[in-house]
């Protein structure tokens, strides 16, 4: 009879783990995937050395790498540094992105170098751009918003995250995109660029200010109400105020979204974090040196007049 008792216990308790287990992954199979591609060049072929953007391509990715289990179900990156980050590479990895995941699903577009505007164009300059060969070295703001457009078109959440000079520019082109996506059911974008259009974006010494934001924000800096989930109208706060702290107020990070997507979505759920913070306590210093170190406008090469600082500036 104990027997009996001790295998009807065994085999209750085996049956109720084969459940629980059961109820976890359906419960992570019923949370979006996030497929991220994440892209940071420091040194160029043809232009200016910069530096922290291999740090902030890094950051990104680890970002969203540490929401899979607790926001998402699984998180897919891929992380694409200098020599790595080629225009054709990086192409070829964003049409990739067009065909991953289903409706429902985040996918995200990191981006953090030298950027250039013409008129009224922008592009991110991947580790090749040559200035003699410019529509074939460069990653244009028509290509990465027709890759929002197609992947909020299938029902998926799009954010695409720019930290290089002039990266409002994109902003401004992507204003009829951004109203298409009204119904909450659908898809929906999120952009995020570290300057309005005629700034340019400075480093803050090994990341950049507007990438390092972000990140701070997403860890947990921008849970306002301490209910340990960032939304996007906290995200967007957080990363206004701090660039501007960051930089003296000479930049102005800007997060913008379809009207599809509420204020209240969740972008991420806080963790606990020992970041390395960019020096505090002495902030006139590292401002001091980001007008000699700012990174994101190449000066060795001639350009439209609203498109680099004068020659000599440093600046990216």
């Amino acid at each position: 009879m104990k027997a009996m008792w001790n295998q009807l216990r065994w085999s209750t308790l085996a049956l109720l783990a084969i459940c629980l287990t059961g109820g976890v992954a359906q419960a992570q199979s019923q949370r979006p995937d996030c497929y991220v591609l994440s892209v940071g060049v420091d040194q160029y072929q043809n232009a200016g050395k910069l530096n922290g953007c291999v740090n902030d391509a890094n950051n990104a990715a680890q970002s969203f790498r540490q929401q899979e289990g607790t926001l998402f179900g699984k998180v897919m990156c891929t992380v694409l540094v200098d020599s790595q980050a080629s225009q054709h590479r990086v192409e070829d990895e964003m049409k990739a992105l067009a065909n991953v995941g289903k409706a429902g699903d985040m996918v995200v577009l990191f981006l953090s170098g030298h950027g250039d505007r013409r008129k009224k164009t922008w592009a991110f300059l991947p580790h090749d751009f040559d200035s003699k060969n410019y529509g074939r070295t460069t990653v244009n703001d028509e290509s990465i918003l027709r890759l929002a457009d197609t992947l909020a078109a299938q029902g998926k959440k799009v954010c695409i995250i720019v930290d290089a000079c002039f990266a409002g520019q994109l902003r401004l082109s992507a204003k009829s995109l951004l109203s298409r996506y009204r119904d909450p059911g659908q898809g929906g974008i999120v952009l995020m660029v570290s300057s309005v259009p005629g700034q340019t974006s400075t480093a803050c010494g090994r990341y950049s200010a507007f990438a390092w934001a972000v990140k701070e924000g997403m860890d947990g800096k921008a849970d306002y109400n301490g209910d340990r989930q960032i939304t996007l109208q906290e995200l967007r706060r957080y990363v206004y105020h701090r660039v501007y702290e960051l930089q003296n107020g000479d930049q102005d990070g800007e997060i913008d979204y379809s009207l599809s997507l509420s204020d209240a979505m969740v972008v991420a759920n806080a963790v606990q974090t020992s970041l390395d913070q960019p020096a505090q306590g002495n902030r006139d210093r590292l401002n001091n040196a980001n007008a000699h170190q700012g990174r994101r406008a190449p000066n060795n090469f001639k350009a439209g007049a609203d498109c680099f600082p004068s020659a000599g500036d440093s600046r990216r």
